[in-house]
């Protein structure tokens, strides 16, 4: 019989590390409008917060819980839109603020 290395076991553990309470979950309404968003966030120091539009390919400003600007629009890259497809996240480098650097996260219809 094989058994587990050490390491396998941590990680296996670690998997399932879940918040103590429920108090350190919250959610919270950031615009309305939206077709499907899939994610919402902000780089470190900025108040507007981005919001990814799954099956549009645009990634939208909000401010004060309004969309006030497209941050960027992917369309012409071919983004398909259906299913589990589309515009699926974006992450901020952790130096935003200084050299704008973004990424994104999708798939092409081709």
């Amino acid at each position: 019989m094989n058994t587990p290395s050490p390491l396998l076991s941590i990680a296996l553990t670690l998997c399932f590390v879940l918040p103590t309470a429920a108090q350190d979950l919250a959610t919270e309404l950031v615009a309305s409008g939206l077709q499907n968003p899939l994610w919402a966030g902000a780089p470190v120091d900025d108040d507007r917060v981005f919001v990814v539009e799954q099956f549009t390919g645009d990634v939208l400003v909000v401010e004060n819980g309004a969309i006030v600007a497209t941050f960027i629009d992917i369309t012409s890259l071919g983004v398909a839109a259906a299913g589990e497809q589309g515009l699926l996240g974006m992450a901020f480098h952790p130096d935003y603020s200084t050299n704008g650097r973004f990424f994104l996260n999708y798939t092409r219809t081709d």
